[in-house]
């Protein structure tokens, strides 16, 4: 059931993505979730978490384990696409690169990129490709890049305008910014508000986790680009491979059974066009 404890926590935010009033609408420990009454944004006030979540290389190699394992190569190979059909010899930078995924897909499917790496832990030692270890945010780049690409990453972050301003600020002129996010509005989500309704709170605890401070919907992410300055040239609605899902440790048989549930999310959403996962790709004007 829905736990909503006003003594403690206003039942009014401003929304981090519209600066619109956002009304407290659920929470869970010290979870507390706001919803914008004008874009729809779902955030976390950062202020009521007891402690953040730290990235380090367990987070990699343990909480996200399947994510590294199984890595969505249908979006890699679409991301792809849509940078060599914009400049064939691009200038690509990956802010987030974690283990360096995306970047050996497209130092191997196209040689011609020039391609850089930034995480706030050290890169892996990738041929042919630079790896930073900094901050996007506070980082001094001495060139501009291309294209700016960051796959699940801002729903990690507490000032997400902040951070597309910076992804802004490091792109060319007429350069693209990729962003790849998760869609609060999606098949999944609903599914899992649903059934913490009921009780039933594995699907909804993990979907709004405290490392996912924000939880977009197409209007929401669409929203933030252009409060800063972007063009929107595409919106692709699409799901991650099933066995790249993190599953609670639980016994085989309600794992499977897991499984086979998030399965059928992802095909409804598929269906319906309302797909877990979104990328916006944005031209800097």
């Amino acid at each position: 059931m829905r736990k909503l404890n006003s003594k403690t926590h206003s039942n009014l935010l401003t929304c981090p993505v519209c600066a619109s009033r956002g009304y407290l609408e659920n929470n869970f420990d010290d979870v507390y979730l706001y919803r914008c009454q004008d874009c729809d944004h779902c955030f976390t006030d950062v202020t009521s978490l007891k402690k953040t979540e730290t990235y380090d290389e367990e987070y990699y190699a343990m909480k996200h384990r399947n994510w590294n394992e199984n890595p969505d190569l249908c979006l890699f190979e679409r991301v792809g696409e849509i940078i060599n059909a914009y400049k064939r010899n691009a200038n690509v930078l990956d802010v987030g690169c974690g283990t360096g995924g995306l970047l050996r897909f497209l130092h191997k499917r196209y040689p011609d990129f020039t391609l850089t790496g930034i995480d706030l832990l050290p890169g892996p030692d990738l041929t042919g490709i630079e790896t930073i270890k900094g901050d996007v945010l506070s980082m001094e780049f001495t060139r501009k890049f291309d294209v700016a690409v960051t796959l699940q990453v801002i729903e990690h972050l507490g000032d997400v305008s902040a951070f597309t301003s910076r992804l802004r600020a490091v792109t060319e002129k007429g350069g693209l910014i990729i962003v790849s996010t998760v869609n609060d509005r999606s098949t999944s989500y609903a599914v899992a508000r649903l059934s913490n309704a009921v009780g039933y709170k594995i699907a909804f605890e993990r979907l709004y986790s405290r490392h996912h401070l924000h939880h977009f919907n197409i209007r929401s992410l669409r929203r933030l680009m252009e409060r800063n300055n972007l063009v929107i040239r595409e919106i692709i609605r699409h799901n991650e491979p099933i066995s790249s899902v993190d599953m609670p440790a639980v016994r085989s048989l309600l794992k499977f059974m897991l499984r086979v549930a998030v399965g059928t999310t992802f095909v409804v959403g598929r269906m319906t066009g309302k797909t877990i996962l979104q990328t916006i790709v944005c031209e800097k004007s």
